[in-house]
C-alpha cells in the first residue's frame, strides 16, 4: 500500500476511534433491590411519646433508561416501586407501597475490558400509592451509591450498594402527630441493555 493512501486511512481510523469515545451510548435497565435494614417510620405523638414502625419483607423494583457520555459519565432516569409490610400497634400487617421518580449520575472507572467500578449520587421524589399515606411517604430523596458492572457484548450485569436520605420536612397528620421516615440502605442487582 502506498504511503499516500496509508496516511489518510490512519487519520480516518483515528477520527473514527475518537468519535466512538464521544458518541453517547444509550441503554435501558431493570433492577431488584432488598433492604439491608428494615425501613423504619417514626411517629412522634407530641407528648414525649414516640413509636417506630418497621417495614418487613421490603424490596424495590426499578426500571428506566440512561446514557453514557464520553465513556465515563453515566446518567440514569428511572422509576422505583417499593413494596413492604408494616406491622401497626395492633400487630396487624399492612402492605404499603411507594413510588419514586429519580435521576442518577455515576462515574465509570474501567478496571479491564469487561469490568467497571461505579460511584455516584441520586436525587428523586418519593410519593405514596395510597392517598391516605401521603403525609408519611411523600418527599424528596437523595442518596449515594457504589457498584460494579460486568459487561458482556450488549449486556451489563450490575451489583450496587445504595444509601438513601429522606429529606422531606416533618409533617403532621390530622391528630397533630409528627411522621418521619428514616434513611435506608439497599443492595441492588440489575441488568443493563446497551444499544
Amino acid at each position: 500500500m502506498s504511503i499516500k493512501y496509508a496516511l489518510p486511512l490512519l487519520l480516518l481510523a483515528t477520527c473514527a476511534a475518537h468519535a466512538s469515545e464521544d458518541t453517547p451510548q444509550q441503554f435501558i435497565f431493570g433492577s431488584y433491590a432488598t433492604y439491608l435494614d428494615n425501613p423504619a417510620f417514626k411517629v412522634d405523638y407530641g407528648s414525649g411519646s414516640t413509636n417506630t414502625f418497621y417495614g418487613h419483607q421490603a424490596k424495590q423494583y426499578t426500571v428506566g433508561s440512561g446514557v453514557i457520555l464520553q465513556q465515563h459519565h453515566r446518567f440514569k432516569f428511572g422509576y422505583t416501586f417499593g413494596d413492604f409490610k408494616v406491622r401497626d400497634q395492633d400487630k396487624n400487617n399492612n402492605y404499603e407501597h411507594t413510588n419514586t421518580l429519580f435521576t442518577q449520575y455515576d462515574y465509570i472507572l474501567p478496571i479491564n475490558k469487561n469490568i467497571n467500578l461505579l460511584a455516584g449520587g441520586t436525587a428523586g421524589y418519593q410519593f405514596a400509592s395510597n392517598k391516605d399515606e401521603k403525609i408519611l411517604f411523600n418527599g424528596p430523596v437523595v442518596g449515594a451509591q457504589i457498584g460494579v458492572e460486568y459487561r458482556y457484548q450488549q449486556f451489563g450485569f450490575e451489583v450496587g450498594y445504595h444509601y438513601n436520605v429522606h429529606l422531606k420536612d416533618h409533617k403532621y397528620d390530622e391528630d397533630g402527630d409528627k411522621l418521619t421516615q428514616n434513611n435506608d440502605q439497599t443492595l441492588a442487582m440489575g441488568v443493563n441493555y446497551y444499544f
